[in-house]
């Protein structure tokens, strides 16, 4: 194969999602992995699964300012090869930035992030020529997979990284992350994932400005959660939706705005 650029970056990723509490942080520093040691190619670290089609390997170098061990990773075919990073239970997140650093200032590779909810590919990012620390800001909102790749041009060749410190946060009980204005209809669409545990999504849509009401009832139609009840802009939206506190069951949630109402189920398996 041949070589067209040997990179080395140190990837610092933030996993932050939408919960309001406390926040946690992964490191490879306590997972009892020796000097270079080669990894395998899936591993699970706390909430999150790391898979590729290349093994990892541990690396005590390059870290500049991280401490302890990175998780290093070669792109034998930038084109191919890939770095899928997952939330076991399903967990919705946000990705808020990326620390990274490139080491060869001539390399003709763009660094690329994805964020993934399911099987949508919500964002796609891409950096290049990152000669010196910087802090990426990235915003990724409502993703339960992230996947690092490269983009050479089809060059091929040989790409290093290194990885540290992945920081996540559960999602909060509700949280509306995304608008676009001017849909011109009304809409409520069923959440995904359904089945869900614990949390789930629901999008809609309003023509015009307005009261927006979005509320969950059970089955006897006792009010469980009030999601939204605001008024805002026509345009389109979504909601996060954690039902960690309440009991499997099936579930109605109603919108209601300028005369239109609109009802679905849904459904807790825990």
């Amino acid at each position: 194969m041949k070589f067209v650029s040997t990179i080395s970056i140190k990837i610092i990723m933030f996993l932050s999602s939408v919960h309001v509490f406390g926040q946690n942080v992964i490191t490879f520093d306590n997972q009892g992995w020796n000097n270079d040691q080669t990894l395998p190619s899936n591993l699970s670290i706390g909430s999150y699964s790391f898979s590729s089609n290349e093994s990892f390997y541990t690396n005590y170098g390059y870290n500049f300012d991280v401490n302890g061990t990175s998780l290093y990773y070669v792109f034998q075919n930038p084109n191919i090869d890939k770095i899928t990073i997952t939330s076991l239970n399903g967990e919705l997140a946000k990705l808020i930035n990326l620390a990274a650093y490139q080491v060869s200032e001539t390399s003709t590779d763009s660094l690329v992030v994805e964020g993934w909810n399911g099987s949508n590919l919500e964002y796609t990012r891409s950096f290049l020529n990152i000669t010196s620390w910087e802090t990426l800001t990235l915003n990724f909102n409502n993703i339960n997979k992230i996947v690092i790749r490269l983009d050479s041009a089809g060059n091929g060749g040989l790409a290093d990284y290194n990885f540290d410190n992945i920081t996540f946060s559960d999602a909060a009980t509700s949280i509306e992350v995304t608008a676009d204005l001017s849909p011109n209809k009304y809409s409520l669409s069923q959440n995904y994932p359904n089945p869900f545990n614990p949390s789930t999504t629901i999008n809609y849509s309003i023509g015009k400005a307005g009261k927006v009401v979005l509320k969950i009832y059970d089955l006897l139609g006792k009010e469980v959660f009030t999601l939204v009840d605001e008024n805002k802009p026509s345009g389109r939206y979504s909601v996060i939706f954690n039902a960690r506190i309440i009991p499997s069951g099936i579930y109605i949630y109603e919108l209601r705005t300028d005369g239109f109402v609109s009802r679905s189920k849904m459904v807790l398996l825990k």
